[in-house]
């Protein structure tokens, strides 16, 4: 059948017609839901803006479109703690963690290459834009924001349009930070290693407690967070559980690196994993923390110093403590010299020796006290022994006798030790973790009396009043200082011996008449010239008294005539 030229015409313009319905192929992977240029509007959803007061702005300059900012964005108010800088998108595929590869999923971050920014838009930056929906079709619906022309969008993409890859570096946590709330799998238990997220914090789980990460730059291991809720959170311990080896890390600093085991809730450094019997498996968490241990929240999931009735094995080469087992109370290991002092085996947390002997030592020896705590309160255990049972309470290292409860204000818990520490206090090799007397300059106050003292070479000397730091002890204690135990870990004030008196000069002999001595005369004269003279005297007058007796004159001594002239 012929066609007419008409016929040929028309049927050519309708093909036109039809050829420029379809001509934009390039752009038909592409569909925008919404775009923007200079504000935020596509992007509000998730409470992005110029200015977010995260990490972001300060690793990816606050204040202007990024595509890179408005991803880290997304990672931090998921939860993520500051990650440091990836650089450019097309860094990111080598730099930042997590799993990469070319499955799509809700909350993955959405990577286009150098290759593909310069094939298509011109530039070789690269890209990156958040998932935020994954279809049956193969597209994907994706946000992004844009450096240099402000644009902000939020559009499905399929085909050659689609990302290179995808990044998982968290997933869940950016899913978090765009309100996207799926029917989430049954979660799985907190165990030790998890690096979790609560309340703004991130932390590092070990000994099924969660130990505080200052920065991630401190810490080795998977970046990915887990946010936790409040029941998950309340189901983790307190403290790590005793005999969880943690080893602190914090490149550049002298203790990087360090090892230690828990005891009662804190760090003991561990010098050599032979000294604890060879090396075990450990976590890394954050040695910022450690050193930081009990400052208050969030650094309060690690103590100071082991709690109060913490039993201690020492391990190590032959060193003055080891094989011994010790009781801490205070803060320092105490020697228990025999189990049945103290009511029998407990558990023990096998430690390295030289962290005993190092005791009040700086740096990692710091979590152990050489002397318990002032204020401490003991109680000597010794069945049998006349002391079993007598109380103290600790001053200046020194275990100050308490002979009422009244005497300091009332009951008061006291913590078992061996009497024999007590007892040997301050003797080698081992009972050297108690004083025999207070440090001088103790301040002690007597409650009953309310006075003050100050302890000097072990006597409490008295002073106008007791300062701040005063230990409330047993006025007895200080009454009867010196005296046999339990009294002599106060010492008495010696006081100087009295001057003794002069001694008398003989009396002289009675005279013949039974009179009583008089006084010898005092002389002026030196005494040798004073006994030649009365001598020459006493002659002259014997010598006149017996002329005058012959010629019946009255005599000069003892009567009463007239003297001669002479």
């Amino acid at each position: 059948m012929r066609t007419s030229l008409r016929t040929m015409i028309t049927l050519v313009a309708s093909l036109a017609v039809l050829a420029g319905l379809s001509a934009p192929q390039a752009n038909a992977a592409v569909h925008n839901l919404c775009k923007e240029v200079g504000s935020y509007g596509c992007l509000a959803f998730s409470g992005y803006r110029p200015y977010t007061n995260t990490w972001a702005d300060t690793r990816y300059y606050g204040g202007v479109h990024n595509c890179t900012r408005y991803v880290a964005y997304r990672l931090a108010k998921g939860g993520v703690p500051d990650q440091g800088t990836w650089g450019n998108a097309y860094e990111w595929w080598h730099r930042a963690p997590g799993a990469k590869n070319n499955t799509p999923a809700v909350g993955a971050i959405a990577y286009w290459s150098s290759d593909w920014t310069s094939r298509h838009w011109g530039h070789s930056y690269g890209h990156v834009g958040v998932v935020e929906k994954v279809n049956a079709d193969g597209s994907i619906e994706v946000t992004w924001d844009s450096y240099g022309d402000n644009i902000n969008v939020r559009q499905v993409v399929s085909g050659n349009h689609l990302p290179t890859g995808y990044i998982h570096a968290d997933n869940a946590a950016i899913k978090r930070s765009g309100g996207i709330v799926d029917t989430p799998p049954a979660p799985q238990p907190v165990k030790d290693g998890d690096t979790i997220a609560y309340k703004g914090h991130v932390y590092r789980v070990a000994g099924g407690a969660p130990i505080y990460v200052t920065n991630f730059d401190h810490v080795s291991g998977s970046r990915n967070v887990r946010a936790v809720n409040d029941a998950e959170w309340n189901k983790l311990r307190k403290y790590p559980k005793d005999g969880t080896i943690i080893r602190g890390t914090q490149p550049g600093h002298k203790f990087t690196n360090s090892v230690f085991v828990i005891a009662g809730g804190a760090p003991i450094y561990v010098s050599n994993w032979d000294h604890i019997g060879g090396g075990k498996p450990y976590i890394d968490v954050d040695l910022a923390t450690i050193f930081r241990a009990d400052h208050g929240y969030p650094y309060d999931r690690l103590r100071a110093r082991p709690a109060n009735d913490t039993f201690l094995f020492a391990g190590g080469d032959g060193a003055v403590s080891s094989r011994t087992v010790y009781v801490v109370q205070g803060g320092a290991p105490i020697p228990v010299g025999d189990w049945n002092h103290i009511g029998g085996p407990r558990p023990l947390v096998t430690v390295d020796s030289r962290a005993i002997d190092n005791a009040g030592g700086e740096g990692a020896w710091q979590f152990l006290n050489k002397y318990p705590s002032d204020g401490t309160i003991i109680q000597g255990r010794k069945p049998g022994d006349p002391l079993h049972g007598t109380t103290y309470v600790m001053a200046g290292g020194a275990p100050i006798y308490i002979s009422n409860w009244d005497n300091i204000g009332g009951e008061k818990t006291a913590y078992w030790v061996d009497l024999e520490a007590i007892k040997r206090a301050g003797t080698a090799p081992v009972w050297n973790n108690l004083r025999v007397n207070p440090a001088d300059g103790t301040q002690l106050k007597a409650h009953k009396t309310g006075k003050g003292y100050v302890v000097k070479g072990g006597v409490p000397v008295a002073q106008d009043k007791s300062g701040d730091k005063a230990v409330t002890v047993d006025h007895v204690a200080i009454d009867r200082a010196g005296q046999a135990a339990p009294y002599h870990h106060l010492k008495a004030e010696v006081k100087p011996a009295p001057s003794p008196a002069p001694t008398p000069a003989p009396a002289p002999e009675p005279g013949p008449s039974g009179e009583d001595p008089q006084p010898a005369p005092q002389s002026d004269a030196p005494s040798g010239a004073a006994s030649s003279e009365g001598g020459i005297i006493a002659g002259v007058i014997a010598l006149i008294t017996v002329i005058a007796a012959l010629v019946g004159l009255p005599a000069l001594v003892g009567g009463t005539g007239v003297a001669l002239p002479f």
